[in-house]
């Protein structure tokens, strides 16, 4: 039901990647995201070329699923999305993002795509779109160095060692390139050779 535009919209609803292209900011929150796309599919309700009757019945039924706690919040974001056109924002940003990604020779590869590792497709929380630079790794042969944004010296060396222990192994190191111990681990690995 959605095209590669619809899954770039939808990554871009995860991460603003307008206000930094190197260090996004969250959007929607996970446990938001992925029920609205999970109930849309269900309903076979395009979110993003729906009518307005078509969203109110999706956002009563997003919020009969959420917690007490939970609906007061997610029902601000989801009129905000809904109701007054955030939606269009999002599904707006994504020739920008198509026309970054080519200016920087990175390639798009959504769920729908045969090279989107089938792995992936069995998270709850899956990516919505991969952006690749350079070679697409092994998927088998891969690990991903994550921690703390606010890393300390030790933090840094350690990841750091670990990222080049990897390269030098031939084992891909896969992250979002968050800054803190990802980057770190990302500077290992270049130094090891990855």
């Amino acid at each position: 039901m959605y095209d590669e535009d619809a899954f770039i919209a939808f990554s871009s609803m995860y991460s603003d990647v307008r206000g930094s292209w190197r260090f996004p900011k969250k959007e929607i929150p996970d446990e938001l995201l992925y029920p609205i796309y999970n109930i849309s599919n269900e309903l076979k309700i395009n979110i993003f070329n729906s009518s307005n009757s078509e969203l109110k019945y999706l956002k009563q039924e997003i919020l009969s699923n959420t917690s007490k706690k939970s609906k007061e919040n997610y029902n601000k974001i989801l009129c905000e999305l809904f109701d007054e056109n955030g939606i269009e924002r999002y599904y707006e940003s994504v020739d920008e993002i198509k026309s970054k990604c080519e200016e920087e020779n990175i390639k798009i590869i959504t769920i729908n795509d045969d090279e989107y590792p089938q792995q992936f497709k069995t998270i709850d929380e899956f990516p919505f779109t991969l952006y690749v630079k350079g070679e697409f790794p092994t998927i088998n042969k891969a690990i991903g160095i994550i921690g703390t944004r606010e890393v300390d010296e030790a933090g840094k060396d350690f990841a750091f060692e670990c990222g080049k222990y990897l390269a030098e192994h031939e084992i891909w190191n896969i992250s979002g390139l968050a800054k803190g111990c990802d980057e770190w681990g990302h500077k290992g690995s270049l130094d090891g050779g990855g």
